[in-house]
């Protein structure tokens, strides 16, 4: 019994090494699709088959114009008068997203040490109307109107009556740093069987995207009829100046439909509409291309002290107190409250409250809304500011250049100046000296900006004591002694 386990084991390694000798010696790779011409949007399959192979990963297409996802991978094997061949099938589902001349590149694998590659195919996409908005009709004359009233009783309603989609930008020329809101607007009257997720949207790296969440359907009316509305939005951010096109992005709608049912009157008996016979449909609409122009602002007219800030902001100010003594700072913030790209709103260099205090950056606080409208909220950078000097003290007023481009132009934004009382103890610094320090400063002295961050003072104490006291000579004797009592033990 065991010599025979033995002696058909042997010969199931035997012929496992020729089968895969002989398929080595014949790999093939083609390529097919179901149809070559199709409409935009509509589903066209592809699939590679791979022969003489084994363990091979489906292979990742990319078609310019198209969107491809992978459908699902069969593998065959066949055994026929000791002739053996085996086949790896990949299925991929092709989407046109425009119309014109799409190509199916050459889809190379790589066996052994040989590379195998498919032939290009050509396909032939041909737009697509039922999948825009329906267009509207132009008002016709009371004689035309007379003549086409019973052919209007007669027509047929087509698919776009029933749901299409629609695709635009709050504007289509922007700033660099500008915020765009992208729509993608879904009219329905069909019944929806799932869950709309976004969809994928191509741009460039110059790009920034930030999705915004769905809300629910609602009733509308277009074009005089109702409908439910689904809007799908994405704020967009332009960091590179050029000329741009948001690519068709295809919109996978699961709709509910009736299912067709052939056969003899038993089968057209439940047909009826009572036995409720439906499934769910992959409707896949596409939206057209759009043009999108992103300037970088410009340079005429620019303040030299140009903060950098781009956006449609107005500026504050508040003191919390107006009274410092040696353990009371003042707080101050400066808050910048409007629209525009705030999570990025930053300050260049900070505001020169000048000479008779010592600035340190305390917090930043933000409150920022993102919706249909874009970016807005505002945001508060938050200082501590410690007087030099005793005395009656004025904190001054700050002037913060931006571009606006609701306004497309330069403006200064200023704060007010606060009075204050500093009960502080004097600094070493005398207040003749600040004085002097100040009249050179505006005879074009530069000094050093006294601006600090917040420390932990005791950490800055005692960071370097360790090594300090490695410097005595008692701290090396004391390692010295476990040396001393080993050598007298031995």
């Amino acid at each position: 019994m065991l010599k025979h386990l033995k002696t058909g084991l042997i010969f199931f390694i035997l012929q496992f090494i020729i089968v895969k000798a002989i398929l080595a010696d014949n790999v093939s790779i083609s390529a097919t699709v179901d149809r070559t011409t199709a409409q935009v949007g509509e589903t066209i399959i592809l699939n590679v088959e791979v022969k003489g192979a084994q363990g091979i990963s489906p292979p990742r297409i990319n078609i310019d114009g198209a969107e491809v996802r992978q459908g699902g991978t069969s593998q065959s094997f066949i055994m026929n008068n000791f002739q053996t061949s085996i086949s790896i099938n990949f299925r991929y589902f092709i989407i046109p997203l425009r119309a014109g001349k799409l190509t199916v590149p050459k889809i190379t694998l790589q066996v052994g040490n040989n590379k195998y590659s498919t032939e290009e195919i050509e396909l032939t996409i041909t737009d697509a109307g039922s999948q825009q908005a329906p267009q509207k009709q132009s008002q016709p004359s009371q004689r035309s109107q007379d003549k086409q009233s019973s052919k209007q009783t007669t027509q047929k309603p087509t698919e776009q009556d029933f749901i299409f989609v629609r695709a635009f930008l709050s504007k289509n020329t922007a700033y660099v740093d500008e915020p765009i809101v992208f729509t993608i607007q879904l009219y329905y009257m069909v019944h929806i069987g799932g869950d709309i997720k976004y969809p994928e949207i191509k741009l460039p790296n110059s790009f920034v995207k930030e999705q915004l969440p769905v809300e629910q359907s609602k009733e509308t009316t277009y074009q005089n009829k109702k409908y439910y509305l689904l809007e799908l939005k994405n704020i967009l951010i332009g960091m590179e100046p050029g000329n741009y096109t948001i690519e068709p992005v295809a919109l996978h709608v699961p709709i509910v439909v009736k299912r067709k049912r052939v056969g003899d009157f038993f089968d057209r008996f439940f047909d009826d509409d009572f036995f409720g016979f439906t499934e769910v449909i992959d409707k896949v609409l596409v939206t057209p291309a759009l043009k999108l122009k992103i300037s970088q602002i410009p340079e005429e007219g620019k303040p030299p002290n140009f903060s950098g800030i781009i956006g449609n902001f107005n500026l504050t100010s508040k003191i919390l107190g107006t009274v410092a003594d040696d353990n009371t700072p003042i707080k101050y913030h400066l808050t910048f409250q409007g629209s525009g790209d705030l999570d990025s709103l930053v300050l260049k260099s900070e505001p020169d409250f000048g000479s008779y205090f010592r600035v340190f950056v305390d917090k930043v606080y933000k409150d920022v809304k993102k919706d249909g409208t874009g970016i807005h909220g505002k945001k508060t950078f938050s200082y501590l500011l410690i007087p030099k000097v005793k005395g009656k003290l004025e904190i001054p007023t700050l002037k913060i250049p931006i571009f606006n481009y609701s306004l497309n132009k330069y403006v200064t934004l200023t704060t007010q100046a606060f009075k204050i009382s500093s009960n502080i103890t004097p600094s070493v610094v005398s207040l003749k000296e600040i004085e002097h320090q100040k009249q050179l400063k505006e005879k074009g002295v530069e000094f050093k900006r006294d601006i600090s961050f917040i420390t932990d003072r005791w950490v800055e104490r005692n960071l370097y004591l360790p090594i300090k006291f490695v410097k005595y000579p008692y701290f090396i004797l004391n390692l010295a002694i476990p040396f001393y009592c080993f050598i007298l033990y031995l």
